[in-house]
């Protein structure tokens, strides 16, 4: 999701530039990327690559893997340009971070990208019954509540959830402003963003946003008010955007992103039982 064009528009709302490059390797494209880079007064200051580059053979060879992070590395971890901050999208393994600190990278003190996917190709009951008994049954009893469902991605929505979604964050000591980032993220993505919203009486009590990129339906921020907690709002919209993002043609569904270490909402993702993968954590160039 985050080499994806529409989360390039939302960074550039948000005061990055944006570069987006191709790798050809013996006359083909080998590789894609985009590179956040920050301008002031005409000063390349620094670049920031989330989750890439993305190779477009999924087991590319190790040769390939240093032709092109060297390029990058030469092309914007530079003095002149500033430091290369980049979270790779690959594995996180033992040989893979030796290989970055062969070709000149060097390991920041920041975890990298901790998630999990759910297998979209079998039908819904299939997927339903891979989840845990306390999560299906917990999504039973949200389904018999007086909840209805409403599909949207019109701005006063996207703003409604943000808004919530940044006032629960400062209350937690976190700073959160992405009003500007999901309003370009939403106009640039089109269909391909989506935000279902769980409504009683007609009022909104909770949210979730997604995001379709490539083969996968990425989620992304979740909301809903405490009073709804007993609802159990939270198992309602989760499943209700699997089922949408697999009748939007999306073949893996991503939950976002897993804490370190267990959470509480970590805890509730972890319930679906998806394949869990781990990147590398990010490193600098310069």
């Amino acid at each position: 999701m985050t080499q994806g064009f529409a989360y390039g528009e939302g960074k550039r709302a948000n005061g990055w530039s944006v570069a987006r490059i191709a790798f050809e390797l013996r006359g083909e494209i080998a590789a894609i990327c985009q590179i956040q880079e920050w301008w002031i007064a005409g000063l390349h200051l620094a670049s920031r690559i989330s989750r890439g580059p993305l190779f477009l053979d999924p087991v590319p060879d190790v040769e390939t893997i240093i032709s092109i992070y060297r390029q990058l590395r030469n092309g914007w971890g530079r003095i002149l340009t500033g430091p290369l901050l980049i979270t790779p999208a690959l594995p996180s393994s033992k040989e893979n971070e030796e290989l970055l600190q062969r070709i000149g990278y060097r390991r920041r003190h920041t975890l990298g990208w901790h998630s999990a996917q759910i297998d979209l190709g079998p039908s819904e009951e299939e997927i339903f019954r891979g989840f845990s008994s306390t999560f299906r049954n917990l999504s039973r009893r949200a389904e018999k509540q007086d909840l209805t469902l409403e599909l949207s991605n019109n701005p006063e929505a996207i703003d409604w959830l943000i808004g919530n979604y940044s006032d629960r964050m400062s209350a937690l000591g976190v700073k959160h402003g992405d009003h500007a980032f999901f309003r370009a993220l939403a106009t640039s993505a089109g269909c391909e963003f989506f935000l279902l919203r769980a409504m009683l009486n007609r009022e909104p009590v909770g949210g979730t946003a997604l995001i379709h990129a490539g083969r996968v339906s990425e989620y992304n921020v979740a909301w809903h008010h405490p009073s709804a907690r007993s609802l159990n709002v939270g198992h309602y919209l989760i499943w209700n955007a699997i089922r949408e993002a697999k009748r939007r043609g999306a073949l893996v569904f991503d939950v976002g992103g897993l804490a370190g270490v267990e959470s509480g909402f970590s805890t509730f993702k972890r319930a679906l039982h998806g394949k869990e993968y781990q990147l590398l954590d990010e490193h600098i160039s310069i």
